[in-house]
């Protein structure tokens, strides 16, 4: 059950990325950066948290309108990696 939320909350991160490129859900924004920081700083000794911490710099990045193509590549990140957690 918390693998399927993760997911979910992973699959909205990459929505809020893509937004941002938008200037849109800045505030919302915020809260997945930590969101993300947070779950990869407690499971820190996998390749994917380090993933999901690059993740979370890449959203702050967005923020302050910083969007490149290492944007697009998180926002594939946390969508497969939702989408499989989902399926879970």
């Amino acid at each position: 059950m918390i693998l399927k939320i993760f997911g979910l909350l992973d699959m909205f991160a990459a929505i809020v990325l893509l937004l941002l490129k938008f200037n849109m859900g800045i505030g919302i924004a915020w809260f997945f950066a930590i969101y993300l920081i947070i779950k990869s700083l407690l499971l820190f000794n996998a390749i994917p948290s380090i993933l999901d911490l690059l993740s979370a710099i890449i959203i702050i990045l967005a923020i302050y309108s910083f969007y490149g193509i290492f944007s697009y590549l998180a926002i594939l990140w946390l969508l497969q990696k939702g989408f499989f957690s989902l399926l879970s």
